[in-house]
């Protein structure tokens, strides 16, 4: 009996031992893996980065041949193959597209999409695709804060006189931008980007109709709080510029600030105008110390100015017009990160209109 016994504990010994191996194995070989496709995806960006489009795209399809290839890493290189082949212009958008589709049979929320680099264009077809298949435009991420207030920034309205509407139509993009920018400054926050804002108000019709429907966007795109400001110039004497915070739930208005002069006041003073909307709302400045959360945004009236003609031109797929504000921007104010970014996004694609 007590043999019996030996043999079946040196058995269970050494099942344990093999299962313990293979998932050492395992583990290893999905390590390996992983590195692999890191290291992949480095060389991708270098091409990418020298406009070596169709170098990256080789080493992305041989990459996809492995079959030891997560989920993640699939999404992660059909991102890749969606810019690679929208950089190489617009003959090449329905491939493009084709592989954000691919992206959304896997799990369009698997990454936080859209990514930054994304060129203006790249983006509102990712967001068509997700209002065409009825999926969601916001997606919950793991590492998410789901005590942070959501705050979604609408464009801006312009209720100038007629003359002053046609001169200042690029204000009510930039000045809702530059207000977005404003409050990454701050803590417990999560920001709605701007052009998913702008891509369902277009989608919806929302442009004419009124405060409810503009909260029903907001809850679209799960924001607690929005924001709405309204620009007016008369044709001649001081102007005003309006901004107040909404609830969502219950369109009750938190707080208002408000500023008169012209135009150039606006973008001078639109700082203060922000610092006094977030001390309404009682936000906390972030204890982050790194220099591009702390220089997202401006201070040159001037620099604020030009990158505001720059998100005009962006949204209307005016990318080389769009590039030659965003360098003005940054000459004007070399510390502006957001007007740098715009830069990186759009010097080597400029052409693509």
């Amino acid at each position: 009996m007590r043999i019996h016994d030996d043999l079946g504990a040196n058995l269970l010994k050494v099942i344990c031992l093999a299962v313990l191996l293979t998932i050492i194995s395992y583990t290893i070989l999905a390590g390996n893996a992983k590195a692999n496709v890191d290291a992949a995806i480095e060389k991708v960006d270098e091409a990418y980065t020298f406009g070596e489009f169709d170098r990256g795209i080789h080493i992305v399809q041989s990459e996809l041949r492995r079959d030891d290839l997560t989920d993640r890493d699939r999404v992660t290189l059909y991102v890749w193959l969606s810019m690679l082949h929208y950089a190489k212009g617009i003959e090449h958008l329905n491939e493009s597209v084709g592989y954000l589709e691919k992206i959304i049979d896997i799990d369009p929320c698997l990454l936080d999409l859209p990514e930054d680099d994304w060129q203006q264009g790249l983006r509102d077809a990712w967001y068509g695709l997700l209002i065409e298949n009825k999926l969601p435009v916001t997606c919950e991420q793991e590492d998410e804060d789901t005590s942070a207030k959501t705050i979604a920034v609408m464009e801006f309205e312009n209720l100038s006189a007629a003359g002053q509407q046609e001169q200042l139509g690029y204000l009510t993009k930039g000045m809702a931008e530059l207000f977005e920018l404003h409050f990454h400054r701050y803590s417990g926050l999560r920001i709605v980007e701007r052009d998913k804002i702008d891509f369902l108000v277009k989608e919806h019709q929302l442009a004419s109709r009124g405060l409810s429907e503009a909260l029903t966007m907001g809850r679209i795109v799960g924001a607690k709080i929005m924001v709405f400001g309204s620009v007016i110039l008369p044709r001649s004497g001081p102007g005003e510029m309006i901004v107040k915070a909404v609830d969502v739930e219950t369109s009750d208005i938190l707080t208002h600030a408000r500023i008169q002069g012209e135009a150039r006041d606006f973008f001078h003073d639109q700082e203060s105008l922000a610092r006094e909307l977030a001390l309404g709302l009682k936000l906390q400045l972030s204890t982050a110390t790194d220099d591009e959360s702390e220089e997202l945004g401006t201070s040159s009236e001037k620099a604020a100015e030009l990158y505001a003609k720059g998100i005009d031109r962006e949204s209307r797929y005016e990318y080389s017009e769009a590039l030659s504000f965003f360098k003005r921007a940054c000459e004007e104010d070399p510390t502006f990160a957001a007007a740098k970014r715009k830069v990186d996004i759009y010097r080597l694609h400029a052409d693509q209109e």
